[in-house]
């Protein structure tokens, strides 16, 4: 039983540790990449909203709320950084029965020319995103 518990502790720790890494390096990229990397914050949200309807069972109940974008950035599989504005918006629509399902967190990523990039699901800030054209 102690012994399994140890390996537990050991691979907890092990992936934990990979994700401080991942994270460390992001943050020291983002140190030394200028803001012009960035470009200007996105202000027009017409096409996420676009794209969030069509997912919605009733597109035109649908109600949003917009945080303030924020620098952040993606990994490719080659492990290059790009930089991406990040906004977080609350989602709230009607379900089948006419009922509006409370506020579900999505998240945006737009590119430095304010091209909306990516739509991650509810609850996902890193995994799952749907990458749009």
């Amino acid at each position: 039983m102690k012994l399994l518990i140890a390996i537990a502790i050991s691979i907890t720790t092990l992936i934990s540790g990979c994700g401080l890494v991942q994270t460390q390096k992001a943050a020291e990229w983002m140190a030394k990449t200028p803001a012009s990397a960035w470009g200007e914050p996105p202000s027009d949200f017409s096409s996420a909203k676009a794209v969030i309807q069509s997912f919605m069972i009733d597109p035109e109940s649908t109600r949003f709320k917009f945080g303030r974008p924020y620098r952040n950035w993606f990994e490719s599989t080659d492990g290059q950084f790009a930089p991406y504005w990040y906004v977080e918006v609350l989602v709230n629509s009607k379900n089948r029965f006419g009922g509006y399902t409370g506020d579900k967190s999505m998240f945006l990523a737009y590119n430095k020319n304010g091209k909306l990039y990516a739509i991650s699901p509810e609850g996902s800030d890193r995994h799952g995103w749907k990458f749009l054209d």
